[in-house]
């Protein structure tokens, strides 16, 4: 494990464990993201968002090195209103989602196969590690 500053000079640095550098393949992209993340203001979405929480920015990375593969698809970063961030998949007919929340212990994960209609499936992280491991693997890889 590695220790990764990321910051600007009006705001304060912030500091990650990540992954060995250099790293599998999704570290940099998802290290892009995540710098543009805490870079976000107050009202970033006009509508009161308070600026992205750290805390679950860690909570999605360590959830990452869990169980994507060093040929998993990086994850679309998306920006949550309660100041957390949500990882998108979509491809190879899958819709997989999940929401870290910075008052929230676990993320929540939702799964849709658009293959196999019915096998959707969705809850806590926790629950479902091993499940994303081969799907990462098998499925969502670059």
């Amino acid at each position: 494990m590695a220790s990764l500053a990321l910051g600007s000079s009006w705001r304060l640095r912030t500091l990650f464990v990540v992954p060995s550098l250099p790293g599998p393949r999704w570290l940099k992209p998802t290290i892009l993201h995540v710098g543009k993340l805490l870079s976000l203001p107050y009202n970033w979405d006009r509508q009161g968002a308070q600026p992205i929480d750290s805390s679950a920015i860690q909570a999605a990375i360590d959830a990452l090195n869990l169980f994507m593969s060093n040929d998993s698809s990086a994850p679309q970063w998306t920006p949550t209103q309660r100041s957390g961030v949500q990882l998108d998949w979509h491809e190879n007919g899958v819709d997989l989602e999940i929401a870290f929340e910075p008052d929230e212990k676990d993320g929540y994960v939702v799964f849709s196969d658009r293959d196999s209609p019915g096998l959707d499936w969705h809850g806590p992280l926790g629950e479902h590690v091993n499940v994303l491991e081969r799907l990462l693997r098998e499925r969502l890889v670059s």
